[in-house]
């Protein structure tokens, strides 16, 4: 009878030992369990926080562009503005044409000046970016910019307004001058015979000041628009004219410049350029700008002007264009184009 109980002590002794060892094991695990869950719905919590505050952030970021040439070197700039309520971050541009695509991220053989990337607090801009890019005449360009948060601001050179819009400023230029604009901000000039004039040049510099010597002689070019239907091909009379209203030293006045060719040599031992071959120059439609060369003593000449320090004083300058309307776009003159003459004006130059 006595061993009946001692059996039966131990069995409950092994009962309440394996519950505890039982209880404490579930315990264990379903504490770490609990404790994973926790934590996971922890980093969960604060990942989803971060993305919400970043998504909010690359929500409020914008930044504008304006393009432009740089005087000096005849890049194209850009004067990147941070429109939005958060600084940010550029990382890149790309720059583009109908024939190829050039990436600048800051790397080497793709740099900016100032180099990317470039930091913007709200309400900031870079100033002038030199992209290192010369623009080809008659070549339009797509800019894209990018952030580092992956918004992508797009413009171009030359600058292209909303369509609406500038269907209704071309309506109003047609109607009150001309379907010829002047880009009044590109006229340039060069002193051939001391300067390389060629078109790529560096030494085109802002045109509305001149400071001439005994015999100096000047080379004009500006961006001309034609906002027509159809190409417009330009011939040897086309001219850029000064009218002198502020006298200075007197002396000769030089009234008419004609068009020449752009110079394809560097011509620092020559006179000027050469000889305008009539339709050799045709102003594209649709408003790009085509630049546009000056300088020749007479129609279809290559000789150019003199300016001395006794033509000083203020002029008014006006572009009158002569040619013919390229109704087939065939790049030639033929029997079916019609004749188009218009005065753009007026640019203002100092002689000094």
């Amino acid at each position: 009878m006595k061993r009946t109980t001692l059996r039966n002590s131990r069995s409950g002794v092994s009962a309440i030992v394996g519950a505890v060892i039982l209880f404490s094991m579930i315990f264990t695990v379903g504490a770490g369990y609990f404790t994973f869950i926790a934590q996971n719905q922890q980093i969960l919590n604060t990942e989803t926080l971060s993305r919400s505050q970043t998504e909010n952030e690359r929500t409020n970021e914008s930044y504008g562009a304006l393009s432009s040439i740089i005087e000096s070197n005849n890049n194209i700039g850009l004067n990147i503005t941070n429109t939005g309520s958060v600084a940010t971050k550029l990382v890149a541009i790309i720059m583009s044409n109908s024939s190829w695509v050039k990436v600048l991220d800051g790397q080497v053989g793709q740099q900016t000046t100032p180099n990317l990337p470039l930091y913007l607090n709200p309400s900031a801009s870079t100033g002038i970016v030199d992209t290192g890019i010369v623009p080809t005449s008659g070549q339009n360009y797509s800019i894209k910019i990018l952030s580092e948060r992956g918004n992508m601001f797009q413009t171009t050179y030359p600058e292209v307004a909303d369509p609406i819009i500038a269907q209704t400023a071309i309506t109003t230029i047609n109607a009150a001058v001309g379907n010829l604009l002047l880009n009044y901000n590109s006229l340039q000039s060069c002193k051939p015979v001391t300067q390389d004039c060629r078109p790529s040049s560096t030494a085109w510099t802002g045109g509305w000041e001149l400071t001439p010597g005994s015999g100096t002689r000047y080379l004009f070019r500006a961006e001309i628009a034609n906002y027509a239907s159809k190409p417009l091909l330009l011939e040897k009379r086309t001219g850029f004219f000064l009218l002198h209203v502020q006298e200075g030293g007197g002396g000769s006045i030089p009234s008419d410049l004609y068009i020449v060719s752009p110079p394809n040599v560097d011509n620092t031992s020559t006179d000027g350029a050469g000889a305008y071959t009539d339709w050799s120059t045709s102003l594209a439609s649709g408003g790009s700008y085509v630049t546009v060369y000056f300088g020749a003593d007479d129609a279809g000449g290559s000789t150019l002007r003199n300016f001395d320090s006794g033509d000083a004083g203020v002029h008014l300058t006006t572009i009158v264009i002569f040619g013919y309307s390229d109704q087939d776009n065939s790049g030639t003159k033929n029997s079916g184009d019609s004749p188009y003459g218009q005065s753009i004006p007026f640019e203002g130059i100092v002689i000094s």
